[in-house]
């Protein structure tokens, strides 16, 4: 499992890029409040589907190999 956060020059726009590279699903836990957004959704740049926080934690389940690219708002 590795994640990118990739950051516009401008800093106002963040992409984070969650790889799962195992034949296990992995579960992350991101802390939103690291990544400077709190209550703000974040989208799924690759299904379309808006992903939900749970508190400041950002809860995502990846499949064995799959990829998750996440839009702040």
């Amino acid at each position: 499992m590795f994640a990118v956060l990739r950051v516009a020059p401008d800093g106002e726009r963040r992409v984070l890029c969650l790889h799962n590279v195992s034949d296990q699903t992995r579960h992350v836990a991101v802390a939103v409040t690291d990544l400077g957004a709190m209550s703000d959704p974040w989208l799924d740049l690759l299904t379309g589907e808006a992903c939900g926080l749970d508190g400041d934690v950002l809860p995502i389940d990846l499949p064995p190999y799959a990829v998750r690219w996440l839009k702040l708002g």
